[in-house]
């Protein structure tokens, strides 16, 4: 069920981004990443999703913001978001490890709850 919304998640931002006209290059046209590139560029939108769920953003609206967020201040292109496959072990552990370990930094009591949110979704 998680691996749904988080896929559906990216494919939301995809087409957001798209839309915006923030997604000018092609999927073709995006240099592939490395298996490290991609487990820290994960791991940045764990702890960017966290920052924005522990500042009051629902777990959906955070995990978009979180993405969107890294994307942006790394100047990557839309189309490398087809690269961070969190259904990939390495990736997914890099994701939500990072997301559990800020929240629960960040904000304890709140982050006891996204195992339930993330089965509400």
């Amino acid at each position: 069920m998680e691996r749904f919304v988080v896929n559906r998640l990216l494919s939301v931002c995809v087409l957001a981004f798209t839309l915006s006209g923030l997604g000018g290059a092609s999927v073709a046209e995006a240099a592939p990443l490395s298996q490290a590139e991609r487990e820290e560029i994960a791991a940045t939108m764990g702890s960017n999703t966290a920052k924005q769920y522990c500042g009051g953003y629902p777990l959906g609206g955070a995990m978009e913001k979180g993405m969107m967020q890294t994307f942006l201040s790394r100047n990557l292109e839309i189309s490398m978001m087809d690269q961070i496959d969190l259904d990939d072990k390495e990736i997914g552990i890099a994701f939500f490890e990072n997301l559990f370990a800020d929240a629960f930094k960040l904000c304890p009591g709140k982050a006891r709850a996204i195992w339930r949110q993330m089965a509400e979704m």
